[in-house]
């Protein structure tokens, strides 16, 4: 059996609790599928991931109602708009947020995935990220995949470190590749709407 460090001791995996926090251990059953209770089916090409309830309805009120409702959703549950590569770094963040090991696209994606599930500290830390790296977040070409809703906390942001310019280009650009109008008029209604809410 592989034995493990954790706090200068080792351990197996039979006993793999030892030197562990909560998450740590919380994450250690979710990477090795253990007490799963519920599938979801992920992504264009149905992927199943298994995870557990408890944790989704703690942490999300929209996975609370998801399972707890009047018609609760019990296994198999299709979730068509992620794939499975983003769905699994959700449900790892859902249980730590793992700032040693994110990436712009990580940062990206969270905050719209944040926002659909209402996940306000993952929300928070993800518009923390993308503050401190604004070039490197929103020059990434998953940065013109968010909502409105996503660009609107981005732009409202207080901490955000880029000029009135370069959030300007980006939105424009944004609005360009979302916005069902012809391009003269999408740089009118993004750049009226940019600046109602950059100067509220």
């Amino acid at each position: 059996m592989e034995k493990k460090k954790s706090c200068g001791k080792t351990y197996t995996d039979k006993d793999w609790r030892t030197g562990k926090s909560l998450s740590g251990c919380t994450m250690y059953i979710l990477e090795n599928g253990l007490m799963c209770d519920v599938s979801f089916k992920v992504g264009p090409e149905q992927k199943i991931i298994r995870a557990h309830k408890l944790i989704l309805a703690t942490r999300s009120p929209v996975f609370y109602t998801m399972f707890e409702g009047s018609i609760p959703e019990t296994d198999n549950i299709v979730i068509s708009d992620v794939n499975d590569d983003t769905f699994n770094l959700f449900l790892r963040c859902m249980r730590k947020f793992l700032k040693e090991s994110l990436t712009s696209s990580d940062a990206i994606v969270n905050l719209q995935t944040s926002v659909e599930y209402h996940l306000l500290d993952l929300q928070c830390a993800s518009l923390t990220y993308i503050d401190q790296h604004p070039s490197k977040c929103l020059e990434n070409e998953k940065a013109l995949d968010i909502d409105t809703e996503c660009m609107k906390l981005i732009v409202e942001s207080e901490e955000f470190n880029w000029t009135e310019t370069e959030i300007c280009k980006f939105a424009i650009k944004w609005a360009n590749k979302n916005a069902y109008y012809p391009m003269k008029i999408r740089q009118e209604k993004i750049l009226e709407g940019f600046w109602e809410v950059y100067y509220i």
